[in-house]
């Protein structure tokens, strides 16, 4: 402590020894969030690409190359303790994308969540729909209206076909609302 006492300190300096920076992790997310980030070309996925999709082509390619971005971030990529995007997340987000979205479909938005999993988020006007899906590839779903109130909010599963007939309704409305008003 004597040490100190030869320089100034400012009011909130404290005395504990240094942490180990974790400057990398947050160095990935601020990349993430900024767009600088690499892509890693790791996810394949011609399974989903062939002719039954064919008039979905335009969001596959995009989701496989949200997927490319979101399979880029590490251990640690939040600056704490996320976990890497997992690979049953992905194909899971793939198979509910093509069971909700239709030729109309405005892109949704890919967020990563910290157990490894991603949310994929549908926002317009108030009106919100949003499928969770874990790491282990579990999905949850939440709709809100545009006076806020949950109209649905379960888990899902792509068995569940009134749900996801339901979810897709949603999906659809939306974007009809969101094509009216460009």
């Amino acid at each position: 402590m004597s040490q100190l006492l030869n320089w100034p300190l400012a009011s909130s300096v404290t005395l504990y020894s240094p942490q180990e920076s974790n400057w990398h992790q947050t160095q990935d997310a601020e990349d993430f969030y900024m767009g600088n980030h690499f892509i890693n070309d790791r996810l394949h996925i011609d399974q989903f690409t062939k002719n039954q999709f064919s008039n979905l082509r335009w969001l596959v390619e995009h989701v496989k190359y949200k997927m490319n971005d979101l399979l880029s971030l590490g251990e640690g990529w939040d600056g704490h303790r996320g976990k890497a995007i997992t690979q049953e997340a992905v194909q899971s987000v793939f198979q509910f994308v093509l069971a909700v979205c239709d030729e109309l479909t405005f892109f949704p938005q890919f967020i990563p969540l910290p157990d490894g999993g991603i949310q994929i988020e549908w926002h317009t006007g108030g009106e919100s729909i949003e499928i969770e899906i874990d790491g282990s590839g579990n999905a949850h779903v939440m709709i809100l209206n545009s006076d806020r109130e949950v109209t649905i909010n379960e888990e899902v599963a792509l068995a569940n076909s009134t749900l996801v007939s339901t979810v897709k309704k949603a999906v659809h409305k939306l974007s009809i609302r969101v094509a009216r008003n460009k």
